[in-house]
């Protein structure tokens, strides 16, 4: 996997998982770091409650595997940098306001199991949005890859941002 990508995977992690995704990604929060990931890959691991007790030792390698993945994310940010990843999500947001707008709403109200009055939360969205729903659903993919891509060129750096 390309540093992009795996930076894409981080900010998605972020993005559903931790309460205070977005204001991470704008630098007005503290990013995660070390252990701090844990819970976040625990959460993007799911349930696996089979609905039953079922006695057993801890799984050490489990823990070791989770671990790895907090200091693979941690080495991946200290490659592109955390502030590069900051400054990126502030210029898509400042360049690309409608589009920022959209992902923000898609990710506040849009769930699987909500609905806002007669309409789906993704066709409140796309109205509110003067979209269709497959442009809202499009921009919430393209918005953190866009940051990604912009935050692994360092792009602020060559225009001294």
């Amino acid at each position: 996997m390309n540093r992009r990508d795996a930076l894409t995977g981080i900010i998605e992690l972020l993005l559903q998982f931790h309460p205070e995704g977005i204001p991470i990604l704008l630098g007005d929060v503290a990013c995660p770091s070390g252990l701090e990931w844990l819970p976040l890959v625990e959460a993007a691991r799911g349930n696996d409650d089979l609905g039953v007790r079922i006695c057993k030792d801890p799984s050490v390698s489990q823990l070791l595997d989770q671990v790895g993945q907090a200091d693979e994310i941690d080495r991946t940010l200290e490659e592109i940098g955390w502030d590069n990843v900051v400054e990126a999500t502030r210029a898509v947001r400042a360049f690309s306001p409608r589009d920022w707008d959209m992902f923000v709403l898609h990710l506040s109200f849009v769930t699987d199991y909500s609905r806002l009055g007669d309409k789906s939360p993704l066709q409140a969205v796309a109205d509110k949005c003067r979209v269709s729903p497959k442009t809202v659903s499009r921009r919430r993919q393209e918005i953190p890859e866009q940051i990604a891509r912009l935050a692994s060129m360092r792009f602020q750096q060559a225009l001294h941002w």
